[in-house]
């Protein structure tokens, strides 16, 4: 029984940061701006105005967020663009970053309807993915 709370009471942070989970438009990711075309990288997240999404974004701790995409549903243009490459070209075991060349700003909006107050930027950097089956995982980390 102390062991069943103990494991409860350890989960409940996890559980109560992944209970605000928003629709991205993932026609955004990896090509918004002409300038963005590149290897490995996210140039703009945004939330979706449509009824279905295959990308949603969800709060994981104080200033982190996982941005959780459908893979099936990227394009292969998309794919390079957040990938760096396609998923074809992914080996098994192969350690995949996700490429922010500078800092990004976040929308208000978007970071508000994850649950994070003030303005938020991504800092620079490589941040890391994890593909599980059908699901690519971008662990994002943010300033304040």
């Amino acid at each position: 029984m102390k062991k069943t709370i103990l494991l409860a009471t350890a989960m409940l942070p996890v559980a109560l940061f992944a209970q605000n989970k928003i629709a991205v438009d993932e026609d955004n990711l990896g090509r918004r701006f002409s300038d963005c075309i590149m290897s490995g990288s996210v140039c703009d997240f945004s939330l979706s105005d449509k009824d279905i999404s295959n990308a949603f974004a969800y709060k994981t701790g104080e200033n982190s967020f996982i941005l959780e995409i459908k893979a099936s549903a990227l394009t292969t243009e998309q794919q390079k663009g957040v990938l760096g490459k396609e998923l074809k070209d992914i080996a098994v075991n192969e350690v995949v970053r996700c490429s922010i060349p500078d800092d990004m700003p976040v929308e208000e909006t978007f970071a508000r309807a994850l649950g994070f107050s003030g303005l938020k930027t991504i800092p620079s950097g490589l941040y890391p993915v994890k593909i599980e089956e059908d699901l690519i995982k971008i662990y994002f980390e943010l300033n304040r």
